[in-house]
């Protein structure tokens, strides 16, 4: 079997594989070929195919004449393929090795056995998928910045599995509005993405998925297609070279009720702004005086002129930024860097009254976004410096009652 170097090796160099292992096979589609392989960061809970077409430079991708087959499942070693292909003129596939270069794994390999495991696993999230699913489209814009920042906001606390993911609320804004959502109870993000989304996730119609598994295997494509239920969730892409498609598992739990803890802002709302540039400028020549717990204070007694201190108190130094009224203000600074809007001159951040956060608003317009963003983190108190790490001072519900997070803050 001859395949498309070009497209090969662009599938390829996308490709993250546990221990190294990729699975090629035929495909239900003539003229095409699969490759499967668990995700490296979600074994496993994840798997992926990439499908390219069978054939050399010249192929057709629109023939629809039989196609030379592989005829079995073939477990072979990535690096193996790659090192094949460093100096290959054609790419031929044939009992198991690439271009006359073994690449198979036998049966008396050691991983052997984990080859059929991730069939098994592929077998049955395929299966999985068939359930009703929720389903919903995307830019590439829109997915890229959704996945990447709200990968930022998500927590990494194991026994929180259920603020380990980023939530797909497809209840809270209505048919029209999905919700896109990751905090780890200090720190939220809120993307609103508007278009009609079809289906249903099941029970309250709210899925968490890992941020790992939503990352896009690729530059060049133009949309994404999402499908969620609230155990298996499928994520299509299609590029001129390949076609890619994600199977997972959804993350068990229930999600804080998040839209409790965000402040309503009226244009009495008290606010100050920061130029993101000038504020990560000033924090990268204190950064060997801070860990990530160190408090920052931001002193805006002359609302034309801002310093912060570091919580030390024996370092002050001027930010580019403005305040509405005089205001001491303090906050941990790796919680508020991620709240700061890139590519913009200033971001805008409103105090909410009853201290449940500070929140910076990202238009539509912002980086060629069709979505709504929103950031919201916490402010510190001086009690803060004695509490726990582990506890959330994020006032968000985890039932729609009035039990909190943490109802001491």
């Amino acid at each position: 079997m001859e395949l498309n170097r070009k497209t090969l090796l662009a599938a390829l160099f996308q490709i993250k594989a546990y221990k190294d292992i990729v699975v090629f096979m035929d495909s239900p589609v003539s003229g095409q070929i699969d490759i499967v392989y668990a995700l490296k960061t979600g074994y496993p809970n994840a798997v992926s195919k990439m499908t390219i077409p069978v054939g050399g430079p010249e192929t057709d991708l629109f023939d629809d004449s039989p196609a030379e087959k592989l005829g079995r499942v073939v477990p072979v070693y990535l690096s193996r393929i790659r090192e094949a292909l460093k100096s290959a003129k054609v790419c031929q596939f044939e009992d198991g090795c690439f271009n006359n270069i073994r690449v198979e794994i036998d049966s008396a390999d050691p991983n052997y056995a984990l080859f059929k495991i991730t069939m098994e696993i592929y077998e049955k999230y395929s299966l999985g998928v068939k359930e009703e699913l929720a389903s919903v489209s995307f830019s590439k814009a829109d997915w890229d910045y959704a996945v990447s920042e709200g990968s930022k906001f998500v927590s990494d606390d194991p026994s929180r599995m259920y603020m380990n993911g980023i939530c797909f609320d497809f209840a809270q804004g209505g048919e029209n509005c999905l919700h896109i959502v990751g905090t780890d109870g200090r720190k939220l993000i809120l993307f609103k993405h508007y278009g009609k989304h079809s289906g249903n996730a099941g029970e309250d119609n709210q899925v968490i998925v890992h941020p790992s598994y939503l990352f896009a295997p690729a530059s060049n494509y133009n949309s994404v297609k999402l499908k969620l239920s609230k155990h298996f969730g499928q994520l299509l892409i299609s590029t001129e070279d390949y076609c890619y498609e994600g199977l997972f598992t959804c993350i068990d739990g229930k999600f804080p009720d998040y839209a409790r803890g965000i402040p309503e802002i009226t244009e009495k709302t008290e606010s100050f702004t920061l130029c993101a540039a000038s504020f990560k400028s000033t924090i990268d020549s204190v950064k060997s005086q801070m860990d990530k717990s160190s408090s920052i204070y931001l002193n805006a007694e002359n609302p034309e002129k801002l310093s912060i201190t570091v919580a030390d108190g024996s370092t002050t130094l001027d930010v580019e930024g403005t305040a509405s009224r005089p205001m001491l203000l303090s906050f941990k600074w790796e919680q508020l860097l991620p709240c700061l809007c890139e590519g913009a001159a200033l971001t805008k951040f409103h105090l909410d009254g009853s201290s449940k956060g500070i929140v910076s608003h990202q238009g539509k317009a912002h980086r060629g976004l069709s979505m709504d963003v929103t950031k919201l983190f916490m402010p510190t108190t001086p009690n803060d410096e004695d509490k726990d790490e582990s506890l959330d001072a994020f006032r968000i519900p985890l039932k729609k009652d009035d039990e909190t997070l943490n109802e001491d803050t």
